[in-house]
C-alpha cells in the first residue's frame, strides 16, 4: 500500500474517533517517513479497554459533579403536595409545577426512574390546576 493510501486509513481512524488529532499527526509523520504504518498502528492505536475506560472515568466524572442528593427531589414532591392540599392558588400550583421539574431532573441524573415517573405525574397534575384547567369543576 502507498503512502497516500496508508494516510486515508488513517483519516478515517481519525474521522471515526478511534484516534486523536495528535496520534493522527504521529501516525501521518511516521508514513511520511516510513512508508507504512503497520508496526506503527499496532504501538499507538487505542483497544477497545483503553475507550471504555476513557468512556467510564468521563461518566463517573460526570456523576460525581452532581451533588444534590436523590432525597431532595423527593422532598421537592412531597413539599408540592402538601401546598396544593393546603392552598387553592394558581400561582403556587405553578410554582410547585415548576419545583417538580427539577425534581425530575434530579431523578434524571440520578437514573431514578421512580422518581421521574412521579415528578412529570406532579407536574403535570401541578400545571393542570395551575392553569385553571378544573375550575369549572369546583367553582
Amino acid at each position: 500500500m502507498d503512502a497516500i493510501e496508508e494516510i486515508k486509513k488513517i483519516k478515517t481512524l481519525l474521522d471515526q474517533g478511534a484516534i486523536t488529532n495528535e496520534e493522527f499527526n504521529a501516525l501521518k509523520s511516521k508514513v511520511l517517513s516510513q512508508g507504512t504504518i503497520e508496526s506503527v498502528e499496532m504501538e499507538t492505536s487505542p483497544t477497545h479497554s483503553q475507550i471504555s475506560s476513557k468512556v467510564d472515568s468521563h461518566n463517573e466524572s460526570t456523576e460525581a459533579q452532581f451533588d444534590i442528593p436523590l432525597w431532595v427531589g423527593w422532598v421537592i414532591n412531597v413539599v408540592a403536595w402538601i401546598l396544593f392540599v393546603l392552598t387553592s392558588v394558581h400561582a403556587i400550583d405553578i410554582a410547585m409545577g415548576v419545583a417538580c421539574i427539577f425534581s425530575f431532573y434530579i431523578g434524571l441524573k440520578h437514573k431514578h426512574n421512580n422518581l421521574m415517573y412521579a415528578s412529570i405525574f406532579d407536574t403535570i397534575w401541578m400545571f393542570t390546576w395551575g392553569l385553571g384547567f378544573f375550575d369549572s369543576m369546583i367553582y
